[in-house]
């Protein structure tokens, strides 16, 4: 057990540095631009970061000579494409019902539990690339949350519940940057794709299903740029 605890923060601190580097520059400035943040050079330094470490990952449950099917690793099902449907609406539902009523809350509390990062992209270059993001996003947050560690808590004897919530929860905290509503609308989400990953065992669900719900934010932001931040509670 403290071999695999070893391990689970071991590879924490090798996954999200990066991303925990990008929450301190936008928490330090309450009004910096995301046109500058999600831009072309971001996408493609994210995407150079997270192959490797996928990789690392991979290799970690190769030599552990478990099956990859306990970790949901299987051939993609064209009939699963439901289900990767059904996350997506659901996570889209959770985020625009969320975000209309941080909109509607008194301005004093609303900066308070609301920090708006709208995921502005400004070309459709920026656009193209910021779907390949996305992908690795998916596969990077669902491969080490929802596939590894959920498998790793419950070979710790962890309850399924337990081992839900402790993902969902440390999935959650690593959106602070977005406040309060930010980390309880992200541990919502991340409890939707557990479910979408316990119900169908299979990664390639849950990975499309969060990179499809990351890009449809920003292909809206691109489509209704003229029309922001009016319309900044879809976001």
């Amino acid at each position: 057990m403290k071999r695999k605890l070893f391990e689970i923060i071991l590879l924490f601190i090798i996954f999200f540095p990066f991303t925990l580097t990008i929450t301190s520059m936008m928490t330090s400035s309450e009004q910096i631009n995301t046109a500058e943040l999600f831009n072309i050079p971001y996408f493609i330094s994210y995407i150079l970061m997270t192959v490797p470490q996928l990789l690392l990952l991979g290799y970690i449950i190769i030599v552990s000579k478990q099956p990859l099917a306990d970790f949901g690793i299987v051939r993609p099902q064209i009939s699963k494409i439901g289900w990767v449907a059904l996350g997506v609406v659901c996570a889209l539902a959770i985020a625009f019902w969320s975000s209309l009523i941080a909109t509607n809350l008194p301005e004093g509390i609303r900066d308070i539990v609301s920090k708006k990062q709208i995921p502005t992209v400004l070309s459709p270059q920026a656009l193209v690339v910021s779907f390949f993001f996305c992908v690795l996003v998916g596969y990077k947050e669902e491969f080490f949350f929802r596939s590894y560690l959920f498998t790793r808590l419950q070979e710790m004897r962890l309850p399924v519940w337990a081992a839900v919530l402790a993902a969902s929860v440390i999935f959650g905290s690593l959106h602070f940057y977005q406040g309060i509503m930010g980390i309880f609308v992200t541990m919502g989400i991340g409890f939707i794709f557990q479910w979408l990953y316990i119900q169908t065992r299979n990664l390639h669900v849950v990975a499309a299903a969060h990179a499809l719900y990351n890009f449809s934010l920003f292909l809206l932001a691109f489509l209704l740029k003229d029309f922001l931040p009016e319309l900044s509670f879809l976001f």
